[in-house]
């Protein structure tokens, strides 16, 4: 079940990482079938600092978080998903 994050990691989504999203990824998988994975990687990259499968399982994600956008799935806004562009983007 996806929960909230405690707090804002910056300013109207500025500054928040990859890592940071793909925490929020993980919360909203249940239905896609990754969040495993994504729990995975954010494990993974905890230990070894290497984002190469996190970025690869948050692209993943993005695809079907896009298409879910188009059938107006609770949860999947249009922010989040610019949000998740701009991280994957800034590395």
């Amino acid at each position: 079940m996806w929960r909230k994050p405690a707090g804002r990691y910056g300013s109207k989504g500025d500054g928040r990482s990859v890592q940071h999203w793909a925490a929020d990824l993980g919360g909203r998988m249940d239905s896609f079938g990754l969040q495993s994975d994504i729990v995975w990687c954010l494990g993974s990259y905890g230990h070894d600092k290497n984002p190469v499968g996190l970025m690869e399982k948050s692209a993943q994600a993005l695809v079907a978080f896009k298409a879910e956008l188009g059938k107006k799935t609770k949860g999947i806004t249009a922010k989040f998903i610019s949000d998740i562009e701009s991280a994957l983007a800034s590395k």
